[in-house]
């Protein structure tokens, strides 16, 4: 731009912004998000994160989830759901679940066998919820409980009823038997007599009147 003297001057346009209110608002996301985390982090129910194809978000799983599962967290991330932890017979089954949740399905609570790091099986009572937009994503909550302990101790238990209701029927059968046989057994001794006592009613009638 040239000035009243005919010189050049350059000039420079400084501009700004007040992103004050912009950076408390990031600070308190931040907050907010480390929160959640500690909540998620510190709870029983196994957590985890999938999209709507199933695939487990990066480090998308609490500490319940990998400790049971025997996980390490950066081995978390990638996974298809139904494939990586769940038995293979029940695979279709829970894939079905979380289809029909993506597709608008309510949520319910289901129990299927799922499987650990190294193998072993433990039973799950658990849920799919969807989760508000964070970002393109449409992101799905699973939440599961381990019922392993308890199924047992119920499987346990209709053993032990079991056992007894049988026990209980052989009992039954047996006393039925020594009954029945015992009373046969004197019925047939006092037919016995009793054809001894009329036997000698004529020629003994003493010896008749001393076995009755």
């Amino acid at each position: 731009i040239a000035d009243v003297t005919g010189r050049m001057q350059r000039l420079v346009l400084v501009s700004g912004a007040d992103i004050t209110e912009r950076k408390r608002l990031e600070a308190e996301n931040e907050l907010e998000r480390a929160f959640l985390n500690a909540i998620a982090n510190n709870a029983p129910s196994l957590l985890c994160l999938v999209d709507a194809d199933g695939v487990m978000t990066d480090r998308g799983a609490n500490i319940a989830f990998e400790r049971t599962l025997e996980y390490e967290p950066d081995e978390i991330g990638g996974q298809v759901f139904w494939e990586t932890f769940i038995e293979p017979s029940e695979a279709d089954e829970v894939r079905d679940v979380i289809r029909r949740i993506a597709a608008g399905a309510p949520p319910a609570e289901h129990d299927n066998t799922w499987i650990t790091k190294s193998g072993r099986a433990r039973s799950m009572a658990w849920t799919c919820t969807p989760l508000p937009k964070l970002d393109e994503r449409t992101l799905f909550l699973i939440t599961a409980l381990d019922i392993t302990e308890r199924k047992r101790a119920d499987e346990d238990l209709r053993a032990s009823r079991a056992r007894l209701v049988r026990a209980e029927e052989t009992a039954r059968r047996e006393l039925e038997r020594n009954l029945h046989d015992g009373a046969q057994q004197r019925l047939v001794a006092l037919s016995v007599a009793l054809r001894l006592v009329e036997s000698r009613m004529t020629s003994d009638p003493e010896a008749a009147v001393e076995l009755l």
